[in-house]
């Protein structure tokens, strides 16, 4: 709840009914009716301490209409954002129906009932109702089921589903040896992985006005650099990384190189390397390279299709988060120095490398 001073300069208790300032901006950009996205909008901008002249200025309504909307929405919540012009009324939906609903967004897609589509949007879910039970219901009564149904509209999250359980969970009870590997002076341990970095990046969220979304510059480039890189994951936190450009792939080649560099920056310890099942990791080249080194060496191999269980890939996020920019980068060049600087502070800042990459918090 927020308190704000009202024109008789009395101070006036303003609460947003459990939802948050995201849920409301979410809503204004989803919703159908100009009323209800004007009035949601001069809510949120009040909600964000914004005065009456810069909320007139913004949404076109008068004083006395942005006073009106604040105080229904203090007494209902959503339901006075609801446009009821016309003489009628958003009839509310059955429990029946509700259920029908929420069964058809987990488990249908629109293409099972002739719409065009396969993700459910606010307007198809009234057309459905419509066409199924002859029911006209708003954009706003949908959205408020939903979210009272604990749903919500966002991004999946990706995740392989070709992963053995069994054989991860097997993996983790070998790994007792952490506890012997975390207390040796003699050993270092790393994760290692690849990645690729364009001078266009991937989409990512950032910040914009409302209504504005952020320009993301996208021209089809290819160009960028391939890294492969390795992180220190127990004791002594430090990245090392060897940067090929676009056009250059990664392989065994490239692997064996990498590995001969980590145990020379290591002399007289023995170097532990945790990767993936990845062809230029398990290559004839590689496993020759292991069996000549193997006193130095050791590489133990991740479960299959068990990314998150790699502490590299949580570095890549991280990376390519602070990389981020909606513009592109003129060059290569360019995108090679600021990746350089990342790594240099990272490799200065052992606790956040702790933070992101410490071992037990993947493998264990």
């Amino acid at each position: 709840m927020i308190g704000f001073l009202t024109n008789n300069l009395t101070y006036a208790e303003y609460t947003l009914h459990g939802y948050k300032l995201e849920d409301l901006i979410e809503l204004q950009n989803k919703i159908k009716s100009s009323y209800t996205r004007i009035a949601i909008q001069a809510i949120a901008m009040r909600y964000r301490g914004f005065s009456n002249d810069e909320i007139i200025k913004s949404t076109g309504l008068s004083k006395v209409s942005i006073v009106s909307h604040v105080k229904r929405w203090n007494l209902l919540g959503l339901q006075s954002v609801e446009e009821h012009r016309g003489g009628k009324t958003p009839p509310k939906l059955s429990l029946d129906i509700v259920d029908d609903l929420i069964y058809v967004i987990l488990n249908k897609t629109p293409n099972d009932f002739e719409f065009i589509g396969h993700t459910w949007t606010l307007g198809l879910l009234v057309e459905y109702i419509k066409m199924n039970y002859a029911i006209d219901v708003c954009d706003v009564t949908i959205w408020s089921m939903l979210r009272a149904n604990n749903l919500s509209y966002k991004r999946a999250q990706a995740m392989p589903t070709k992963a053995n359980k069994y054989e991860q969970e097997a993996f983790k009870k070998t790994l007792e040896v952490l506890d012997t590997l975390e207390s040796s002076s003699d050993t270092v341990v790393y994760a290692l992985d690849e990645t690729d970095i364009r001078v266009e990046l991937y989409n990512r969220s950032s910040w914009s006005p409302v209504e504005e979304p952020p320009i993301l510059e996208k021209n089809a480039s290819h160009k960028g650099i391939n890294v492969i890189g390795s992180t220190c994951i127990l004791n002594n936190f430090h990245c090392v990384n060897d940067v090929y450009p676009s056009n250059k792939s990664i392989t065994s080649e490239e692997v064996r190189s990498h590995l001969e560099y980590l145990m020379k920056i290591n002399p007289g310890k023995k170097v532990v390397v945790f990767l993936d099942n990845a062809k230029n990791h398990t290559s004839f080249l590689i496993q020759s390279f292991y069996q000549k080194v193997k006193e130095k060496l050791k590489l133990i191999y991740l479960p299959r299709y068990s990314p998150y269980m790699n502490p590299q890939e949580n570095i890549w996020n991280y990376l390519k988060a602070r990389l981020f920019k909606p513009s592109s980068r003129t060059c290569i060049e360019e995108l090679t120095f600021d990746v350089s600087v990342i790594f240099d502070e990272l490799n200065y800042n052992s606790d956040k490398l702790n933070s992101l990459a410490y071992a037990r918090n993947f493998l264990v």
